[in-house]
């Protein structure tokens, strides 16, 4: 079961990001570098409890039902920060193979990321340091395409690490995606 929270508090984040750029080939291609940190305040985040049916929806025509139910609510916890690299190529042309070869070319990047964030109790008490909601450590994407006068392709690549998608204060029903990889392709004929 899902329901609001009408006490949220906004989360408040202060980043710093630096990049550098490369741009080569005539401009067409790519290499880039940055690192960033975010530090954010009253961080929200997915709270799962776990209560009987009986207790969540009151008497029932069976009362001995104790048939447990998950409620997830947005809540606040503590501080967040999370601190990454980000590493970028493209290369427009594969220019350096022969013939059609050279219309093929390739988009990569893979993000490093950590991350700590701080769950409270209802006295602001730090219950448990966990990684923050949806932050996979490693993500890499390479995207190998060709275009030609006519005909284009596109194979895409996706991976991400293991990410936490819910939290309970005391980690019992934690919800935690694993890691997975995805492969995409696209076809064009003109």
């Amino acid at each position: 079961i899902s329901r609001g929270n009408p006490d949220l508090e906004p989360r408040v984040s202060t980043n710093l990001d630096l990049s550098v750029e490369y741009y080569f080939d005539g401009g067409d291609s790519l290499f880039s570098v940055a690192v960033f940190n975010k530090s954010i305040e009253d961080e929200i985040f997915d709270l799962q409890t776990i209560t009987t049916e009986q207790a969540f929806f009151g008497t029932l025509e069976d009362p001995t039902n104790d048939r447990q139910v998950f409620i997830s609510q947005p809540d606040n916890g503590g501080e967040a920060t999370i601190t990454g690299l980000e590493i970028g190529l493209i290369k427009d042309r594969l220019d350096f193979l022969p013939g059609p070869l050279a219309d093929l070319g390739v988009s990569a990047n893979l993000t490093l990321n950590s991350g700590e964030f701080d769950l409270l109790d209802s006295d602001g008490t730090v219950l448990r340091t966990v990684d923050p909601e949806g932050l996979s450590e490693r993500l890499a994407n390479v995207t190998v395409y060709y275009e030609g006068e006519r005909f284009s392709a596109r194979a895409a690549w996706r991976y991400a690490s293991e990410q936490t998608q819910s939290l309970s204060l005391d980690g019992s029903s934690d919800l935690i995606l694993d890691d997975y990889q995805q492969t995409d392709l696209q076809f064009g004929y003109d």
